[in-house]
């Protein structure tokens, strides 16, 4: 299963920043802001990501990574969220949704859509 990767999505999010005006740098700044992230906003990123799962799947992800300190974590960063998406999907708990659906049916979309735009919209 295919789903945005962090690098990935951050040019997302880059492309569309610079479409609306916003400077790289500034973009960059935005960016970088969404983390830490609470599970909650874990479940939202993984959505723009192309994946579906809910807020027990991180909570499982924090127990297994964990044990008996998950309950002292309350924000994950971002090898922490590429891990959790990873441990998701090898668990078979999460599911692609139509994000996911479009990368994988064209995985060559991401490419052209956003990296080579966003490379251009860089300065």
């Amino acid at each position: 299963m295919k789903y945005l990767k962090g690098d990935e999505y951050d040019l997302v999010l880059l492309t569309a920043l610079r479409r609306l005006g916003i400077s790289a740098a500034d973009a960059r700044t935005i960016i970088q802001a969404r983390f830490p992230q609470c599970p909650p906003t874990v479940v939202v990123e993984a959505a723009g990501r192309g994946l579906t799962i809910v807020i027990d799947d991180v909570l499982a992800y924090i127990r297994h990574k964990l044990g008996d300190e998950a309950d002292t974590v309350f924000a994950l960063g971002p090898p922490a969220v590429e891990d959790c998406f990873a441990w998701c999907v090898a668990e078979g708990r999460a599911k692609s949704n139509e994000v996911g659906l479009l990368v994988n049916q064209h995985p060559g979309m991401v490419e052209e859509q956003f990296v080579l735009p966003a490379r251009a919209l860089e300065n």
